[in-house]
């Protein structure tokens, strides 16, 4: 067959062709749209509690299967065989969570009422939302708009990167054997311009994108500047803060974990770090010390912590952002030959941390989305909140203290859509999560995230001269 017409993923462990799957032509696109739509009613029609049924039992199909879905995630993107598990294990918590609060989420809005006039606003489904996932957690940033969108009545179209295209097969094929009805929920293996096709299709209402730096500008740049309505998650340059107080053998630990977990690969990836003049030394020293104890290695050998990028085109971005660095004067605080599974021509990269950075470098502005990570010492936290602020990414920001005042006054002041205390790189479903900046457009998770994927509708119900609105509706808006 054509290569041109086939989705093939090369596994980055070691280059051998992986999946390899046909695109869908235009009349398969086409049917399955037409069976999202035509779904649609009778799925909006479904109760409540018998939507939140099926999507439970789903996700412990789902969690049954960890497994499985831990070595496909090994050999699509790299993630280590003793990690890769744990993406499944934080999607179902995250949904688990999202189907808690679905009820209260989605009850209609009730406003002041009387014997004669009842008002409420009532949320409706949009009707059919494209979810287009990046590679870096297939799973975890579906979270995100998933359960919301098929609770809320809408019926959902999956398209995953080209990189793990085997996630979406198992998700779509959990939820039908759990009952989904045919239509509800559906996946497509589409190319790029399909995808920016159906972007622009009236047949879809709502899309949910998330992208790594720079893999589909093209979609990103028609989804920014159209008017349909839709939630954006792009790349940060995230920065950590460790101040005077804090406690450096608890933060460094959680900083390069934040920094070097699933090889820096996350849109809230710790990338810059700000460190207080007084410990620059010492939490250099440490970060060292850390780093060594890394292995490098493929990634489904058991002893592997740090595993190849998800393809040869990150390793690149990530080597060439290195190397502009170091001919501007940033020093190295690894020795590169310490690790010995990177050859230059792979997507195995080996970390390492830069100092004698400044603010003007690409590396200290444009997201790396690799194991790479600079220090920057400062003398007081206003100058950290100025660097920390100077950048054109946004997506959150941690900040290592003891002092919980200084954190609540320092995160006023920063521009990013999250701010953590004593913790970095992690989402929390009882949160909204956003960026803010180039990081993103819109928000998901906790009770915002059913607001984006539903409309108000207002009812204003005035009763007739001489008589009164039923008890009946005045005790259902109530309640």
């Amino acid at each position: 067959m054509d290569q041109d017409i086939l989705l093939q993923t090369y596994s980055p462990i070691d280059n051998t062709l992986y999946v390899e799957r046909p695109f869908a032509e235009s009349r398969q696109i086409s049917a399955i749209v037409n069976r999202l739509q035509t779904a649609q009613q009778a799925w909006r029609s479904l109760s409540l509690p018998e939507k939140i049924q099926l999507c439970a039992a789903a996700l412990k199909r789902l969690q049954s299967q960890q497994h499985e879905i831990a070595e496909e995630l090994c050999w699509q993107i790299g993630r280590p065989i003793t990690h890769a598990a744990e993406e499944i294990r934080s999607f179902a918590e995250q949904c688990s969570y999202l189907l808690q609060i679905a009820e209260e989420s989605l009850a209609p809005l009730p406003i002041s009422s009387d014997s004669t006039l009842i008002r409420y606003i009532k949320r409706i489904p949009l009707g059919t939302v494209f979810i287009i996932s990046g590679c870096h957690y297939p799973y975890l940033s579906l979270a995100n708009t998933l359960i919301p969108a098929l609770l809320a009545g809408n019926t959902v179209l999956l398209r995953h990167s080209h990189q793990s295209p085997l996630c979406a097969e198992r998700l779509v094929a959990a939820f039908k054997e759990e009952g989904m009805p045919d239509g509800v929920l559906e996946y497509l293996h589409i190319t790029t311009a399909q995808t920016r096709e159906l972007i622009a299709s009236k047949q879809i209402d709502y899309v949910s994108y998330t992208d790594q730096y720079g893999v589909n500008p093209a979609i990103s740049q028609q989804l920014v500047t159209s008017a349909k309505p839709c939630y954006i998650e792009l790349s940060g340059k995230d920065p950590a803060y460790i101040r005077h107080d804090a406690d450096l053998n608890y933060t460094i630990p959680q900083v390069m974990d934040g920094a070097f977990y699933n090889a820096g690969q996350s849109n809230c990836a710790v990338e810059r770090i700000y460190v207080h003049h007084t410990l620059y030394s010492a939490v250099q020293e440490k970060v060292s010390r850390w780093i060594k104890q890394l292995v490098l290695d493929r990634p489904n050998l058991p002893e592997t912590t740090l595993g190849p990028l998800v393809n040869q085109a990150a390793a690149n971005h990530v080597r060439n952002q290195l190397k502009q660095a170091l001919k501007q004067g940033a020093t190295p605080l690894i020795d590169p030959n310490h690790f010995k599974n990177a050859p230059p021509h792979s997507p195995y990269v080996a970390p390492q941390v830069l100092t004698n950075v400044n603010q003007s470098m690409a590396i200290m502005q444009l997201p790396t989305q690799g194991p790479l990570v600079t220090i920057t010492p400062v003398n007081y936290d206003a100058e950290a909140i100025a660097l920390m602020n100077d950048c054109q990414f946004g997506c959150s920001a941690g900040i290592f203290t003891e002092d919980i005042e200084s954190v609540e006054l320092i995160g006023e002041r920063l521009n990013t859509g999250t701010i953590y205390m004593n913790r970095c790189d992690l989402i929390d479903p009882a949160l909204s999560w956003q960026g803010c900046k180039q990081s993103g457009i819109g928000s998901s998770l906790s009770r915002t995230g059913f607001d984006q994927l539903t409309r108000p509708k207002s009812f204003y119900l005035q009763a007739s001269s001489g008589s009164k609105t039923s008890d009946h509706w005045m005790l259902k808006v109530a309640n």
